[in-house]
């Protein structure tokens, strides 16, 4: 299922364009202002399972498509990545909300807000001055 966005959730970010937008995977991360494109360790240490690095060592994040304002990871419980996605908003300039998507799940943006779709989790996670947030929306 892929993670659909589109212009005005208050909660967690907007879009930039009216039109829709639909990512699964990779396609879901890069949609961010600052994407997760990978790695396993923060300064050699390790914070997420290698094999959901894809081939990058260290946490890499990267200019993405800029249509929603939260950073996006991906196969966050299935993966282990939910660590990875605290690390990149630690690494970004100034991104303080994250999403960590599950498996089969969607976070869908309409003019009213956001809604999760699917049968798994979407994991927010919040910078509030030194410390991470986590909030878990089924």
């Amino acid at each position: 299922m892929p993670a659909v966005a589109r212009r005005g959730s208050r909660s967690c970010g907007s879009t930039r364009a009216s039109l829709p937008y639909a990512g699964s995977s990779a396609g879901a991360a890069v949609a961010a202002r600052v994407a997760v494109v990978g790695g396993y360790l923060d300064n050699g240490r390790v914070v997420c399972p290698p094999d959901a690095a894809e081939d990058l060592e260290e946490v890499t994040v990267v200019a993405g498509l800029a249509l929603v304002d939260p950073m996006v990871d991906v196969h966050s419980s299935a993966w282990g990545t939910l660590p990875r996605l605290a690390v990149a908003l630690r690494k970004s300039d100034g991104t303080r909300v994250g999403l960590g998507l599950d498996e089969d799940t969607a976070w869908h943006l309409t003019d009213s807000g956001a809604e999760v779709l699917g049968r798994n989790a979407v994991h927010e996670l919040r910078v509030d001055g030194d410390a991470i947030v986590w909030r878990m929306t089924p």
